[in-house]
């Protein structure tokens, strides 16, 4: 079947939208039979959790990466494969950024107070990788917005079934790579489990990054009600 892997995940100690912690996520992908996953906690104005912290930068940071850290530690444990990422956002429009580490976000005080368009270039003059998460999930309120000369790949599928149909529509029109990912809050939860299957091995997200960008990923998203049967 290949590898199998989640590309979009939010912990319980980094986004304040998180209900479970890091290394529960490390057992439940484990269990399903997962190679790996991303955690891609919030990092933008508004949703970082230490941002009113009277703490330095590099303490802020530190406090972001924990979510990540205790899912790798015990995917370490386990034997998964927890790769970092996270999700910038101004308004409704959300980037997951992949390939870049932890080092950039200590050189990088600004961030926080970017637009969109400066993030983007700042992200790829370092060499970092930009997929547009959900780009239509807030179209029934009459309020998206769309970057295409600022994106490297589109998330057509999305968990919580976010006008996937218009996601993939938008991809297909700007001929942009396709990625998956649950944008999973809660292991509990009703949202569809989704990701990327790889014919190789994805060991740093520079692999996933390579995978997305010559179309060799399957995609993928499972009903919520199947996983009791995959589990067992």
């Amino acid at each position: 079947m290949g590898y199998i892997y989640e590309t979009h995940c939010h912990t319980k100690e980094s986004s304040r939208c998180g209900v479970t912690h890091g290394a529960d996520y490390a057992r439940f992908y484990k269990k399903l039979g997962f190679s790996g996953f991303f955690v891609t906690d919030h990092f933008s104005k508004g949703a970082l959790i230490s941002e009113n912290e009277d703490i330095t930068w590099k303490e802020k940071v530190d406090r972001f990466c924990i979510g990540y850290e205790n899912a790798k530690s015990e995917g370490d444990k386990i034997g998964i494969n927890v790769m970092f990422g996270w999700e910038f956002a101004v308004g409704p429009t959300h980037f997951v950024t992949y390939g870049l580490e932890r080092e950039w976000l200590y050189d990088n005080p600004n961030v926080l107070e970017l637009g969109l368009k400066d993030y983007a270039d700042k992200v790829h003059s370092d060499g970092g990788y930009i997929v547009h998460a959900h780009p239509f999930r807030h179209v029934s309120s009459g309020v998206i917005s769309i970057m295409p000369n600022h994106i490297d790949a589109v998330e057509t599928i999305n968990g919580a079934n976010a006008n996937n149909t218009w996601g993939n529509a938008y991809a297909e029109m700007l001929g942009l790579p396709k990625t998956a990912g649950s944008d999973i809050h809660d292991i509990r939860t009703k949202r569809n489990i989704s990701g990327v299957i790889s014919e190789v091995e994805l060991k740093t997200p520079a692999d996933y990054i390579e995978e997305l960008k010559n179309n060799r990923l399957k995609l993928f998203d499972i009903p919520t009600f199947m996983l009791s049967a995959i589990e067992k």
